[in-house]
């Protein structure tokens, strides 16, 4: 099984305009694999490169005691007339950067997926301490990008991840 987290709360917003929704969580936390992303009613928008959001990624998730299938998607698109812009996705665990990935942007709603190294999986600690931050980078000609979803994912831990140690006299 997986476990998955959306938005929850706003830590900052540079100027990024909101559509169908009044905080940049409500307008990014549809899911992606665990609900609908409604794309183009609920969305946030930004016209203007190094426009950026920060959000809380919640409920705690519990620790998979696995370095596998630890996923950020971001669903993303930009109306433009020309060019091709780019969105910056970031995972921070508090103020440890845990990720940090360029990504063009097409004209069409894209999943971008983001699937952690083992380095990276190792470097969190604290699943109820997660934030993503989702910056425009580089903007095509009269380029606005657009977001409608956030959403990190792991496994769900396995009753075999809890079991105690033989080594130190317990049935494993």
């Amino acid at each position: 099984m997986t476990q998955f987290i959306k938005p929850i709360g706003d830590l900052l917003n540079s100027t990024f305009e909101l559509v169908g929704a009044s905080t940049i969580w409500e307008a990014t936390d549809d899911g992606i694999d665990s609900g609908t992303p409604d794309d183009d009613t609920t969305k946030a928008a930004a016209d203007t490169v190094g426009d950026f959001f920060v959000v809380t990624l919640s409920p705690a998730m519990l620790d998979p005691h696995t370095r596998a299938s630890h996923i950020l998607k971001v669903r993303v698109k930009e109306v433009r007339d020309s060019g091709a812009g780019t969105v910056n996705i970031r995972l921070r665990q508090g103020a440890v950067q845990i990720v940090s990935t360029n990504f063009g942007l097409g004209t069409a709603w894209t999943t971008v997926s983001i699937t952690l190294t083992n380095a990276q999986a190792d470097a969190l600690t604290n699943y109820a301490d997660l934030e993503a931050r989702v910056a425009y980078s580089v903007k095509g000609v009269n380029g606005v990008l657009h977001v409608s979803a956030v959403e990190f994912q792991c496994p769900d831990p396995s009753l075999d991840s809890y079991a105690a140690p033989a080594e130190m006299g317990h049935a494993v």
